[in-house]
């Protein structure tokens, strides 16, 4: 394929969307790179407690999601949602960078503070599970617009259409990780030279500059009409907790232990005429989330880079660098890796070695480097704590980050791809917002643990913990994934026999015509 024909998905719609991505990510990474270190160094929280808030602020900024989603997808469209809650995003920047002003106060800082944290982390909710599934729905509608002027509906170019949703997921991530390289490099020299407030500032002016952007398309945008289908996404939500009910009824010891958990009817009425596409959306709601829920764990481990690793680089020799930029080297290597393994690695291993590499095998490699990653974090610590101060070389995390973002490509821009094409139409949003809120429960677990356990723990102890536990959630994921596996190719047998019945009738029709 020539690389226009890869990159035709770029249209001016689409650049803005994801130069709206890149800018509000920088906001976002921007903030986010000093924030344990604020909690330390201005709000005066010790480092356990600082681990612990920095943990709960990231976990409301990921369970927030679901809010946003189900607005966009029930109520306001995706548009509204991400222009809505963009304004509110602006506003807690802002209420945040006021906070690291006010020195003289310690109590009304931390009241700013943390009041700015909470509508940054509702507004970062409603744009989180949107932005990337409004960007997928203007290229799946570009595909179709094109093939219906090449007059090629009737061959449905499916596989045409999923390869520029992937390309566009690639580069979605490509600019997530593009919008973390820039704040990284600067915020921090700018906490250094001018404080906390200006290295605020400056992420409220790049969330302003990313909504103006995102408003500049906005009569050319396709948009998704909530209820369209005349189909209730409440009553799709009640199916899913029915079925979920139905399928622990079968369990007798469940049953009779707990005789309430038996559904007695199904929540929509057999003559609504939605019935079955919000049975089928509810199915597939309950299929996903087995693979969703095994994403917490993952998260818990990854968002410690910027809160365990930073201030493990605090008592290592930095050679001139702060100690929240050696994190930089994660997202550059992930916009190394994203076209390396795309164009290069994958294409390898599917043509010459014959390896097929589906979602859920690319998600438990992740899951074992992951483990493999804080393994070797917990070495360099004891290596840290038995050496003299700030002699270990900060050098000596990359190792622990460049495993890290390897397994990153394999379960985070897999699992991404993965939540939407699994997804119905209707609820892709929603289905982001799982995806979103698997962080939200991992952050969750994070605080309450450095919070209570792993106070009394030492810090090497507490890494070994984390590659221990990664590795227990691999054998469950492993478990869960057979089962997907399983279904999908009886689902795939039974669309083989629909197929073939049909070329039989087919076939028997054109000789009754002879």
């Amino acid at each position: 394929r020539s690389l226009t024909m890869e990159l035709s998905f770029l249209t001016p719609v689409v650049l803005c969307i994801l130069i709206t991505e890149t800018v509000e990510r920088f906001a976002y990474f921007g903030f986010r790179a000093v924030l344990v270190l604020y909690f330390i160094n201005s709000l005066g929280y010790g480092e356990e407690t600082a681990i612990a808030l920095y943990a709960y602020v990231t976990c409301l900024a990921y369970a927030s999601p679901m809010l946003g989603a189900f607005l966009a997808d029930a109520h306001l469209g995706r548009y509204q949602t991400i222009l809505w809650f963009g304004w509110m995003y602006a506003i807690g920047l802002a209420i945040l960078t006021v906070g690291a002003f006010t020195e003289d106060d310690l109590q009304l800082q931390r009241v700013l503070s943390f009041s700015g944290l909470f509508l940054i982390c509702m507004g970062t909710g409603g744009i989180k599970p949107c932005v990337s599934a409004f960007g997928a729905d203007q290229v799946a509608a570009m595909e179709k617009d094109r093939a219906a002027e090449n007059q090629l509906a009737e061959v449905a170019p499916e596989n045409t259409e999923s390869e520029k949703v992937r390309a566009f997921f690639a580069s979605f991530y490509f600019c997530i990780n593009l919008g973390a390289v820039t704040s990284i490099s600067i915020i921090p020299i700018v906490k250094y030279h001018y404080g906390y407030g200006a290295a605020f500032m400056l992420p409220s002016i790049f969330i302003v500059l990313a909504m103006l952007t995102f408003l500049s398309k906005r009569k050319e945008y396709v948009h998704h009409i909530p209820g369209e289908d005349g189909t209730s996404l409440s009553a799709t939500f009640s199916l899913t907790i029915w079925l979920i009910r139905k399928d622990l009824a079968r369990n007798l010891w469940i049953a009779r232990i707990c005789p309430c958990i038996i559904p007695k009817r199904s929540p929509i009425g057999e003559d609504d005429p939605s019935s079955n596409q919000q049975l089928e959306d509810a199915k597939q709601v309950l299929r996903v989330l087995p693979i969703m829920s095994m994403f917490p764990i993952f998260w818990m481990l990854y968002d410690q880079q910027s809160s365990v690793w930073t201030l493990q680089a605090t008592r290592m020799k930095l050679h001139g660098l702060q100690a929240e930029q050696l994190i930089i080297v994660n997202p550059v290597e992930i916009m190394i890796f994203i076209p390396l393994f795309d164009r290069i690695i994958y294409p390898f291993m599917e043509t010459r070695l014959g390896w097929n590499i589906p979602h859920l095998r690319r998600m438990r490699w992740g899951m074992f480097l992951t483990a493999i990653a804080f393994s070797t974090s917990g070495i360099l610590e004891t290596w840290i704590q038995t050496s003299a101060d700030h002699s270990v070389s900060v050098f000596w995390q990359l190792p622990q980050i460049t495993i890290l973002a390897v397994a990153e490509i394999f379960l985070s821009v897999t699992g991404l791809e993965f939540a939407y094409s699994t997804s119905p139409k209707r609820l892709k949003a929603v289905i982001m917002g799982l995806y979103l809120l698997a962080t939200a429960v991992g952050d969750f677990f994070g605080g309450l643990l450095y919070s209570s356990i792993f106070q009394q723990l030492n810090r090497a102890t507490v890494m070994h913990i984390c590659a221990v536990l990664m590795l227990l959630n691999l054998v469950a994921f492993c478990w869960v994934g057979k089962g997907w596996e399983r279904r999908e190719e009886e689902e795939n047998a039974n669309k083989d026999l629909e197929l073939s019945a049909l070329r039989s009738l087919s076939r028997k029709q054109s000789k009754s015509m002879h």
